[in-house]
């Protein structure tokens, strides 16, 4: 998840999102649903935690079925004698909503990435061959 943030540190000097976003790095838009997605996910991160007892970053479907009801409250378990099927909605809320914020991480730092990538003031570093080999043997015909 800090890979992005990382990139953009090093190249403009702060991985905040805000900052990036003052900077013109990112929109207003595509920072608050950066920050909102990655705080939803350290939301379930924690809950994870709290619920194994110990550092736990897997979540299993039994997690989902305990964190489920603390993340998603809003969803109410569906009326059945069917254990399963009672939370079967909320685990969907669950995951559906966690696939939606690792889609808006995923999709930010690949933009980040991009911009830190980015330097317009700079050559490229890879230089074809043929250009590569045609301005060495210009060099040598220059120093002979």
């Amino acid at each position: 998840m800090c890979s992005g943030r990382w990139a953009a540190a090093a190249r403009f000097g702060t991985g905040d999102v805000k900052a990036l976003a003052q900077m013109g790095v990112m929109t207003m838009r595509q920072a608050a649903a950066f920050e909102a997605a990655r705080e939803w996910l350290l939301r379930v991160r924690l809950a994870l935690h709290l619920h194994t007892g110990r550092r736990q970053d897997h979540l299993r479907f039994e997690q989902q079925e305990a964190i489920a009801p603390l993340i998603c409250p809003q969803v109410k378990p569906a009326l059945s004698t069917d254990p399963h099927a009672a939370v079967a909605p909320i685990v969907e809320a669950l995951m559906r909503e966690y696939q939606r914020h690792a889609r808006t991480i995923t999709r930010e730092t690949e933009r980040l990435m991009q911009r830190a990538a980015r330097d317009p003031g700079r050559l490229p570093t890879r230089i074809p061959v043929a250009l590569r080999e045609a301005a060495l043997a210009e060099a040598q015909d220059d120093s002979d």
